[in-house]
């Protein structure tokens, strides 16, 4: 939701023409040799009619590379620091292509690869300075064009309430119908550490997966934003997997459902991690990393619109609906048979963990948690795009979540379950909590990515950096379980 992914050309390069001739070194000159009004006739055809024609194609190629050249300086400076792309046309060969591009990259002192794409027609852009196409008609389709891609904030604290009421809801459904803490780390700790196969894990990630696959199909037309480089984001995915195992948690464990209930050992690393995202983001300029544009989001508001409000108002009933039907189905059926539990009971419960994944999937989608550019922003602080929409969020889910713990502390049991697994809340506060706080916070400001949202935008859009990222949260879970 919100901002948005612009791109800009800076710069294209030609691919290389064999011939002789007359090197156009002005950049008047340039223009007038690919315009065709060169003052160079060619001969009548034939022998040297063909050598006229290679030496000409020769004197365009030269033109197109004394062109590019001409806007280098300019070019560097604009994509310092910033995420960009290459297009190729579909015949370029060879590594020459992003040769170019790396040695444009390489004087833009900071400028990265985000990816490397073919471009299917042979109009090629060559106006770096006002970053609008101009069409060669003569240009070879070897063309390849870099292309600067800025991801614009926005300020958005409604739909981050919103999002964040919409994580309550889930989360408290989930509570009072199954017993169970709504934690995505801890749902994939278990699986991956222990080989805990019980089947309510597989129906929450089933519902995260939904939500996203549901995202998809409304949303057909989604866009990719820059994200951090391979080795960074692998790195990042370590870190995040290795420091929820050692805490036992993540955003959602203890950052909504630990601080809810006030628990010591939640506040601590939720004050940890928050801490480190700040310091790692900024350190390590994260936004620059992932191309966030530095126009202020403050200045820049946005409310969702009439439609959107009804949109997020039918989910939230729907969820709400879904979760108060579960609980009166559990209830008359345990009314039935005399209270005592039953398989029906269970299925109910795999239902409201199917139900919980995918409306926290959507929370997910409609609060911006989802965008590693916006968790970027927020974690930020100190740069001018600071994004504070994400602080609401947290706040939107804990006002519902707040009061449906201190109910169930008074319930016997939930409803579809045979008694609460809820962690006890008073543990103490060791080593491994405040280092798996740590190292959560790093792997979280250095890409901007947790594993809910991960696993929401790997569904809806995947990519091969998020896949990386979410193999490497395995990876660095697994080995922590083997090492601590």
């Amino acid at each position: 939701m919100g901002g948005g992914v612009a791109e800009t050309v800076i710069g294209s390069v030609a691919g290389e023409d064999e011939g002789g001739g007359r090197m156009e070194t002005s950049e008047a000159g340039a223009r007038r040799v690919l315009s065709g009004k060169s003052r160079k006739r060619s001969s009548p055809r034939g022998r040297g009619g063909a050598a006229d024609d290679a030496r000409a194609r020769g004197e365009r190629s030269r033109a197109r590379r004394t062109l590019f050249r001409s806007h280098y300086a300019s070019t560097s400076r604009r994509a310092r620091g910033s995420a960009v792309e290459v297009v190729a046309g579909p015949a370029a060969r060879g590594a020459k292509p992003l040769t170019a591009f790396l040695r444009l990259a390489g004087r833009a002192r900071g400028a990265r690869a985000v990816g490397y794409r073919t471009c299917p027609n042979r109009v090629k852009c060559v106006s770096p300075e006002s970053g609008s196409c101009v069409i060669l008609r003569r240009a070879p389709a070897a063309v390849v064009v870099v292309v600067v891609m800025s991801v614009h904030l926005h300020f958005e604290p409604a739909h981050a309430l919103i999002g964040g009421a919409i994580l309550g809801v889930a989360t408290v459904g989930k509570l009072l119908l199954t017993g169970r803490v709504l934690g995505i780390s801890g749902s994939f700790k278990g699986l991956v550490t222990i080989g805990d196969t019980s089947r309510w894990r597989f129906a929450f990630l089933a519902g995260l997966v939904g939500s996203g696959l549901a995202d998809a199909y409304m949303n057909p037309d989604q866009v990719a934003e820059p994200s951090a480089g391979l080795t960074r984001t692998v790195v990042a995915g370590l870190l995040v997997g290795a420091g929820s195992g050692l805490g036992n948690g993540c955003t959602s464990g203890h950052g909504i459902c630990g601080n809810s209930r006030f628990a010591p050992r939640s506040m601590a690393y939720t004050v940890l991690f928050m801490a480190t995202g700040f310091a790692a983001a900024t350190l390590f300029d994260t936004n620059a990393a992932l191309g966030v544009n530095p126009a202020s989001a403050l200045d820049r508001m946005k409310l969702p619109s009439a439609e959107e409000m009804i949109g997020y108002g039918k989910i939230i009933a729907a969820a709400a609906a879904s979760f108060l039907g579960l609980g009166q189905l559990a209830r008359a059926h345990a009314k039935k048979n005399d209270g005592e539990h039953t398989d029906f009971h269970d299925t109910l419960g795999l239902v409201a963990e199917v139900i919980s994944g995918f409306v926290f999937g959507l929370g997910l989608s409609i609060s911006g948690m989802r965008r590693a550019a916006k968790v970027s922003g927020f974690l930020s602080a100190t740069a001018s795009s600071w994004d504070p929409s994400l602080m609401l969020v947290m706040g939107g889910a804990m006002g519902l979540a707040i009061p449906a713990f201190a109910r169930s502390e008074s319930e016997t049991k939930p409803h579809c379950a045979r008694e609460f697994s809820v962690p006890p809340k008073n543990r103490g506060i060791d080593k491994n909590l405040l280092l798996g706080g740590v190292m959560f916070g790093a792997g979280w400001g250095l890409a901007g990515m947790c594993p809910g949202p991960a696993i929401v935008s790997f569904a809806a859009n995947p990519t091969g950096t998020v896949g990386a990222w979410l193999l490497a949260v395995v990876v660095g879970m697994y080995a922590q379980h083997r090492v601590f």
